[in-house]
């Protein structure tokens, strides 16, 4: 202040420490100046207190979709493995293990807001299996991963309901010459999942739009509550196909 003005003096208190005290002009300007300090402080803990609340909500509302995933699999699966363990196949043992496996992970490691993209893929990977169990030779089904997995950690289960979609509104209802083709683009925190599959001929009268059925529409909302912005969810169907992509951009996930 007194390089920009030489005649600048700071204005000192006069009186001794009681007169200062005691001075109303001075107790009501260290009134006032308090009462900014206090409304800041005051701001600031609403703010925090606003915050975690809407970080609970948050987490509720994801937990609460979670919960809601498509049960279809965990059915179709104990029917296969039921079948053929009465024909005693060598392959009910791969298929009690893949599903403990798949059911372990939803039970004990869903809870967190991230996992491990290698953990999720082992997954996704195990529930293919199961499906190609129950379907055989009868499916052309090809699972091809592009780039490199480091460390990238991704909300659970979100490719999931895009494959389990495939499984059950394309394969299930064809009967002729079943195919899906999923690839996962890994570049960085850069994500692309994409899935396409083939469709039946003639669909039941019942069936509505894809993108509302068998979790499509909670997967939605899952990402809209786990990222701010960094992601896109495409759909496009047409006679005899279906293709679904998901791009992620995991830098912006909550």
């Amino acid at each position: 202040m007194q390089a920009q003005s030489p005649g600048f003096k700071w204005k000192k208190l006069n009186g001794t420490f009681i007169e200062q005290l005691i001075n109303p002009i001075y107790l009501i300007n260290a009134l006032e100046q308090s009462n900014t300090v206090i409304w800041i402080a005051i701001s600031i803990k609403y703010f925090k207190i606003w915050f975690e609340r809407r970080q609970v909500v948050l987490q509720s509302e994801v937990d609460f979709l979670k919960a809601k995933l498509n049960p279809h699999f965990l059915f179709n699966t104990l029917n296969n493995l039921y079948a053929l363990t009465l024909i005693k196949s060598p392959e009910s043992p791969k298929i009690v293990l893949g599903l403990s496996s798949i059911l372990r992970y939803m039970l004990n490691e869903c809870h967190h807001s991230s996992v491990p993209l290698k953990r999720d893929i082992e997954i996704l990977n195990s529930y293919v299996e199961l499906e190609k169990i129950r379907y055989d030779d009868r499916l052309d089904l090809s699972f091809s991963i592009n780039g490199e997995i480091l460390e990238q950690r991704i909300p659970p289960l979100l490719m999931f309901p895009l494959v389990e979609n495939a499984f059950r509104e394309g394969i299930s209802e064809t009967i002729e010459d079943p195919w899906i083709n999923i690839n996962l683009e890994i570049k960085g925190c850069n994500i692309k999942f994409k899935v396409s599959h083939s469709l039946p001929k003639f669909k039941p009268l019942s069936q509505t739009d894809t993108f509302e059925l068998n979790g499509l529409k909670n997967l939605h909302k899952k990402l809209e509550a786990q990222f701010s912005g960094g992601y896109e969810l495409k759909m496009h169907e047409g006679e005899e196909m279906s293709i679904a992509i998901m791009q992620l951009d995991l830098t912006k996930q909550y």
